[in-house]
């Protein structure tokens, strides 16, 4: 039963006498009680047998425990030689004073991530990752280990992160304006050089970053037509270089009817409108000495003032110019002096005061005139009175 233990029967001693070393008494004795003799051993056998079993039984039972205690104690050494700290059974609350710092902490990083996380949107918006992708991913990492610091209430440190990475997402925004107008420039060169791939991605980028860009939006109207432009361009060079500007004129205007921001294009033209200007210049200029040495004035200072118009800084024109009107200036005045003589010597005075007032207006220098003019209007005052006097007369004899 449970809680007895068994009871170990006694081992009875065996009924064997011992003898000395006379072998003939003892085989005799041996040979009379044989068969009482190994009946008796074979019970003792058996019960020492089973005491045999029962002290092998209690021996594997005692190892078995020992075995089991000397782990128990091996493991609680081990125990032992590792200090356990001493777990409080209960954390003392914050003070009113701790908790109010905290959950201004919390409230300032809070502030700050709504600020990045608003910028982070905008950026987004301006496809940044085309454009400043390393940059941002950096900004965004480090809010990210601000998120970190948050979730371990480390507010302060957070906020220092959200912090840093709100200063990398301004410095990003401050350069938006920059990378559109470059990115812009670089766009409107590969229109002009014909580079339409470039161009097209480039404008696609810029209205991406910002939609509504107009200049980006008017210069991918113009990519459309680049193809078109570029031919009738190439054309224009060509007449242009081989001395038709007026041919190069009309396709340089023609190109500007397709794309009138053509750089290419309006130099062409202006290049064209330079040389037939030169031309015209030089012919106008060539056909004024030509009618100076002929005398005909009036045709020199018509073609100088064309000449002029054409090059209007060119200061050998103007003194031709100069020269030309003083001799027309002059040749009217003879003109003039000779008519007003012709007029006093057929007492035509009134005619002659008239033609030496044209003299006197060109130049009040001119001497004859001058006298010529007080002499003509002595004799018109005179021949107008004698005219006066004659028709009285005749009124007064009717």
């Amino acid at each position: 039963m449970k809680g007895e233990r068994k009871q170990i029967e006694p081992i009875e001693a065996a009924d064997i006498e011992l003898t000395g070393l006379a072998i003939p008494e003892a085989e005799s004795r041996a040979q009379s009680a044989a068969v009482p003799a190994n009946a008796d051993t074979r019970r003792t056998v058996i019960r020492y047998g089973l005491a045999l079993a029962l002290l092998g039984s209690l021996a594997l039972i005692a190892v078995y425990f020992q075995s089991i205690g000397g782990r128990q104690e091996t493991v609680i050494g081990e125990n032992t030689k590792q200090p356990i700290a001493d777990v409080p059974t209960s954390v003392a609350p914050a003070s009113p004073y701790e908790q109010q710092q905290k959950a201004a902490a919390r409230r300032a990083a809070q502030d700050v991530l709504a600020r990045v996380v608003e910028k982070q949107r905008q950026l987004e918006a301006s496809a940044v990752s085309e454009w400043a992708g390393t940059a941002f991913a950096s900004a965004i990492e480090r809010a990210e280990s601000g998120d970190r610091l948050y979730r371990q209430a480390r507010y302060e440190v957070a906020q220092k992160a959200y912090l840093q990475s709100e200063k990398e997402l301004d410095a990003i925004g401050d350069s938006l304006a920059g990378t559109l107008e470059k990115m812009l420039k670089e766009a409107l060169a590969a229109i002009e050089s014909g580079d339409e791939p470039t161009a097209r991605a480039t404008l696609e980028t810029v209205l991406r970053m910002q939609p509504a860009h107009a200049e980006a939006q008017q210069a991918l109207e113009r990519v459309a037509k680049l193809p078109q432009v570029m031919a009738v361009l190439t054309e224009a060079e060509d007449r242009l270089s081989k001395g038709a500007p007026e041919a190069a004129q009309a396709l340089f205007s023609q190109a500007l009817t397709l794309d009138s921001q053509s750089r290419r294009g309006q130099s062409g033209l202006a290049e064209s409108r330079r040389i037939l200007s030169e031309r015209a210049f030089q012919s106008a200029l060539d056909a004024g000495y030509q009618a100076l040495e002929a005398g005909n004035f009036s045709a020199a200072v018509r073609k100088f003032n064309q000449a002029l118009s054409e090059k209007p800084d060119s200061e050998t024109t103007r003194q031709a110019l100069v020269q030309a009107q003083n001799e027309l200036n002059q040749s009217r005045e003879r003109s003039w002096l000779e008519a007003a003589k012709e007029h006093e010597a057929a007492e035509r005075w009134v005619e002659a005061v008239t033609a030496y007032d044209k003299v006197i207006a060109s130049d009040s220098s001119v001497v004859a005139a001058r006298t010529g003019r007080i002499r003509s209007q002595a004799r018109a005052d005179l021949d107008s009175q004698l005219q006066k006097l004659i028709g009285g007369a005749v009124r007064a004899h009717l």
